[in-house]
């Protein structure tokens, strides 16, 4: 079996920093375990943020934790899902036990496994996870379109659901950054809010997906200035300190800025915080619950997740396509 394995993490991303390797098929070792035979692994910049040591995992590790595929394998106590069922694989394996876990705190259970993360991931043809973990879908789907629902989507799902609960009909929204979550995001918020939407891209092939996907407008950072003091919900996709201090001058009076990549600082005087009753926030993946209702919008045609797929020999190329800009929408690597 062909598996991509990530040797080290290096301060700066080398032309080529996973290599090719040959591991078996995983095996079933528990009752409820799903072995899956990926059909899609989308690449994501915490890929890149594993290679250059932003992030550390346990080395030597197969990297992919945004995945799809069909069963290939279950466990005797399985009853879910059967052998040849397409599936999505919601991105944490857990026991359910977790008292955090029940409360919806999906991503704070403690002992969890993230394939990719902790765990071999997807890039690979084969990824062991566990009935829980697993979302079966219609057998016309698009599994490797669909992949990119399991992290990006997630997230993406996550945060619009907090920004929507803060929004009204006459407000604006502003997404920061159209790439993999945030061509998402856009077409999520579309689906359920009447707010006026807002992309800003510093790319201008990003400007024009948002377009296409309709945004009620699509700028450059520069061509703000007419929304300054304006927004209700800023979301941050790209996550640097430029557009958390754009973000500062966006939101409006008891507005909301809602983070959901790494990167960057935010310093902001107490004053400034309390007289304009801002609200600062995190996003960091989803619930289980989240990748239901993305992937049921995405079933309905009101999302379309907008993927270049590569095959599995050129993840690395995927990866420096992605860390250069190069990627509109999400890559997802092929089997």
């Amino acid at each position: 079996m062909r598996a991509m394995v990530m040797r080290s993490a290096n301060a700066v991303l080398p032309s080529s920093p996973l290599t090719l390797e040959e591991r078996p098929t995983p095996t079933i070792s528990a009752p409820t375990d799903v072995v899956v035979r990926i059909a899609g692994a989308g690449v994501c910049r915490t890929d890149i943020h594993l290679l250059t040591g932003v992030m550390h995992a346990p080395t030597p590790l197969i990297l992919g934790h945004e995945n799809s595929g069909y069963v290939h394998a279950i466990g005797s106590a399985v009853t879910a899902v059967a052998v040849g069922d397409p599936v999505l694989c919601y991105p944490f394996i857990t026991s359910g036990l977790d008292r955090s876990e029940r409360a919806g705190g999906h991503a704070s259970a403690s002992g969890r496994r993230t394939p990719g993360i902790n765990a071999d991931g997807g890039f690979s043809e084969f990824l062991l996870t566990a009935e829980r973990s697993v979302l079966r879908v219609p057998r016309t789907a698009d599994l490797p379109a669909l992949s990119a629902l399991t992290d990006a989507g997630l997230a993406a799902q996550s945060a619009c659901m907090r920004a929507s609960a803060q929004l009204s009909p006459s407000d604006l929204v502003v997404l920061l950054g159209i790439g993999g979550l945030g061509h998402l995001a856009l077409q999520i918020l579309r689906a359920t809010s009447a707010a006026t939407i807002v992309a800003v891209d510093v790319n201008g092939e990003s400007r024009t997906l948002a377009e296409q996907l309709g945004a009620a407008a699509a700028l450059h950072p520069d061509e703000l200035d007419a929304y300054v003091n304006s927004a209700r919900v800023v979301i941050d996709f790209v996550g640097s300190d430029a557009t958390v201090q754009l973000s500062r001058r966006l939101l409006a009076f008891a507005g909301s800025y809602i983070g959901v990549a790494i990167g960057g600082q935010i310093e902001l005087p107490l004053t400034e915080l309390v007289e304009r009753e801002l609200r600062f926030e995190g996003i960091f993946v989803g619930t289980y619950e989240d990748l239901c209702n993305v992937t049921d919008l995405a079933l309905s045609g009101k999302v379309r997740p907008v993927v270049q797929k590569y095959d599995l020999d050129d993840a690395n190329r995927a990866l420096d396509d992605l860390a250069n800009g190069r990627i509109r929408g999400r890559a997802v690597l092929t089997p």
